[in-house]
């Protein structure tokens, strides 16, 4: 997700710097709005304006790479353009921004939410081998299993219960986003570190059974 966002992030980040770039840099020139252009999609008809503006002494056209559900030039309209090279824009906020600010905004979004989720995965990581080090270790057998109502890439999360050898405590997993049969689980002793100074923090090392050649699922 992280990835993901940046790469939104990075090429929304892009073209807003171009569409800066245009407007600080290009040629202030008036324009006339010659044809409204219909645009057929699978979400139905979008349009966009074609214009027509002289610059050098040369006529030339500007129509925009996107389109809108409804329009809000007609033809005969009087527009402002920005003319950089052989680049144009309309002047003044317009559905192009609008494309522009919500990519960069879920790019954001996305940026974040992986970043917050690779910070929490790597202290709840720092949690995992500081307990492996210096945790009580305890056996335990499992218990029972139970499926969260979310998913992950389609895979539910199962939620894994364990308890202690020759006790009564029981110890549970984090949803962990792989199909675990009640056979496999059932035939394997998993190690349990717990916290001397906290009982209540502890860490159940399914993981080390991950490479064992009998499948887990």
């Amino acid at each position: 997700m992280l990835v993901f966002g940046l790469l939104i992030t990075s090429i929304s980040g892009y073209f807003t710097f171009k569409q800066y770039e245009l407007i600080q840099h290009g040629q202030r020139v008036s324009g006339t709005v010659t044809r409204i252009i219909s645009v057929q999609g699978d979400d139905g008809t979008t349009y966009k304006p074609e214009v027509t503006y002289t610059i050098g002494g040369q006529t030339k056209t500007y129509t925009p790479s996107y389109s809108s559900s409804i329009t809000t030039r007609e033809v005969g309209d009087r527009v402002v353009l920005y003319v950089y090279g052989n680049r144009a824009t309309f002047g003044g906020f317009h559905a192009g921004w609008i494309g522009l600010t919500v990519a960069l905004g879920l790019g954001l979004i996305f940026a974040l939410g992986g970043l917050v989720w690779m910070l929490r995965h790597l202290k709840r990581y720092d949690t995992y081998a500081r307990l492996k080090r210096y945790g009580r270790k305890i056996t335990a057998r499992f218990v029972r299993k139970d499926v969260t109502s979310y998913k992950l890439n389609d895979q539910a999360g199962s939620i894994i219960y364990v308890q202690e050898d020759g006790g009564e405590r029981i110890f549970q997993t984090h949803p962990i986003f792989s199909d675990f049969s009640i056979k496999w689980l059932e035939e394997h002793v998993f190690d349990v570190y717990i916290d001397p100074a906290n009982p209540e923090e502890y860490y159940i090392d399914i993981e080390k059974h991950f490479g064992e050649p009998s499948p887990h699922y």
